[in-house]
């Protein structure tokens, strides 16, 4: 449900020379792809080589809001129930195909099937709120999608990296049993390689069919220079610094305390961008300690979250007390609110709770350090933040009925200034309940070497190796 507006915050790419076509760009990994299934068996690791295969009808611009792709442009009925996606013409498939309304629709009907376990599918069933009613493909280049309600979310949700994008695949990509194979899709890259530990290694499609409008995000013109890419699988972070010092690799995103090392070496450019990935300390509420919110409360006002910002992340960002970055049109003074450093304070809400030094367990995740350090992972807007943490479903932490209700109320205009004051009333609660201790919110740091051209980071995080070269 990703509305946000993003002013992008990176450093200025290398100076822009004739692209030269040919040369493999060496990059990095930190993680091992789960799968080549889009949407399916992911992680974030995963999405990045995804979304190099496989595009859907839409996907987010430079500035984090939703731009077409495959579709050429849309068309939204009076009552917003109703999108009509005019599709592009002359895209193929990687295998040759040439894509039609068919191919939409029959990987849309794929990803609902309970059987293929879409990660995004209970977005549409209804059981949340909106319910996709049908989508209908009445001409070769036309396709409907009928919505049971408005949705401010909806083409946003179309576009989440970690949906896939929604990608729309050639019905080559599974086995004759309906099982899956591999991804045949319609991006510039193909899947030539994988070999599972080591790398994973990309081609150039030859076939790919560019848009004409100027290249911005996920969307616009993607032309391929380079011969292959190939995602070098390295978790070790020494490792992965000494790679990028010895020359061995073209590009890598930075951990904190490497983007110092880094930073004076006069054979890589240093780009930066803040992005909506919110790092926080998650608060169980319905763990048998932490269940009373004094608790919480307590553990929130015994860190210093501001100190913690500045020394995990090398003073890389600071303290945010909200999941919505200061560069969204939805962050708002109301938003800042927190709870105070207060360790005194703490003790007393501990001692009121009746804590007596009862065991708590803390979970992190080590396929990427800085969750490690402190514990979460991106989406990109005001209401996809909240709604990783807000709702029914067992994964979601915040079960509060009144959140529940704001953010159903913010999904459910597509007024700015009602959204605003929507999301300006969920913050109170957050402060109150205290279902998480907001840190910081996450900087893209990658070293990029002197001889690549056009790479450029963005707030969604994620490297795009189209539209860039190697110098000879």
């Amino acid at each position: 449900m990703l509305l946000a507006t993003a002013a992008v915050l990176a450093a200025s790419p290398a100076a822009a020379e004739t692209p030269q076509r040919g040369g493999t760009i060496s990059t990095v990994l930190s993680a091992d792809i789960r799968s080549t299934n889009p949407g399916v068996d992911r992680d974030g690791a995963t999405d990045i080589v995804h979304q190099h295969i496989v595009e859907g009808l839409v996907g987010f611009r430079e500035d984090l809001e939703v731009g077409p792709m495959l579709a050429d442009r849309w068309d939204v009925s009076p009552d917003g129930k109703t999108y009509t996606f005019h599709l592009r013409q002359g895209v193929q498939f990687q295998n040759g195909a040439t894509m039609t309304s068919a191919e939409v629709k029959w990987s849309w009907d794929r990803l609902m099937d309970p059987a293929t376990k879409w990660r995004c599918r209970d977005v549409y069933t209804g059981d949340n709120g909106l319910k996709v009613e049908s989508v209908t493909a009445p001409d070769p280049d036309t396709v409907v999608y009928v919505l049971d309600r408005p949705s401010a979310g909806f083409l946003y949700n179309l576009a989440r990296m970690d949906c896939g994008g929604t990608p729309v695949l050639h019905p080559s990509s599974v086995k004759p049993d309906g099982s899956w194979d591999k991804p045949v899709g319609t991006g510039p890259f193909i899947l030539s390689d994988w070999r599972p530990g080591q790398y994973i290694e990309l081609t150039r499609f030859d076939g790919y069919t560019p848009r004409d409008d100027a290249m911005s995000g996920y969307v616009g013109r993607k032309e391929v220079f380079v011969d292959k890419v190939r995602f070098n699988v390295m978790p070790d972070s020494a490792a992965k610094l000494t790679a990028l010092q010895a020359g061995a690799l073209d590009t890598a995103s930075l951990e904190s305390q490497d983007r110092i090392q880094i930073q004076d070496n006069a054979a890589f450019e240093v780009q930066s961008s803040i992005t909506p990935g919110w790092e926080a300390l998650i608060l169980h509420s319905e763990d048998p300690i932490l269940q009373d919110r004094r608790v919480r409360q307590a553990i929130v006002m015994a860190l210093d979250r501001a100190a913690i910002a500045e020394a995990v992340t090398f003073g890389g960002s600071k303290f945010s007390a909200t999941p919505v970055p200061e560069f969204s049109p939805y962050h708002s003074q109301a938003q800042t609110d927190a709870l105070p450093y207060d360790p005194e304070r703490a003790k007393a809400l501990l001692a009121e709770a009746g804590y007596t030094r009862q065991r708590i367990v803390m979970t992190a995740n080590k396929r990427y350090a800085e969750m490690y350090d402190c514990a979460y992972s991106p989406r990109l807007d005001p209401l996809g933040q909240w709604e990783r943490i807000i709702g029914p479903q067992p994964r979601k932490i915040w079960k509060d009925p009144r959140a529940i209700d704001l953010l159903a109320q913010a999904n459910a205009t597509t007024d700015r200034a009602q959204m605003q004051a929507v999301l300006d009333r969920i913050g109170r609660p957050f402060t109150e309940e205290a279902p998480a201790a907001s840190l910081y919110l996450h900087a893209s740091d990658y070293a990029v070497a002197k001889r690549i051209q056009g790479f450029k980071v963005w707030p969604a995080d994620a490297p795009r190796y189209w539209n860039v070269s190697v110098a000879k």
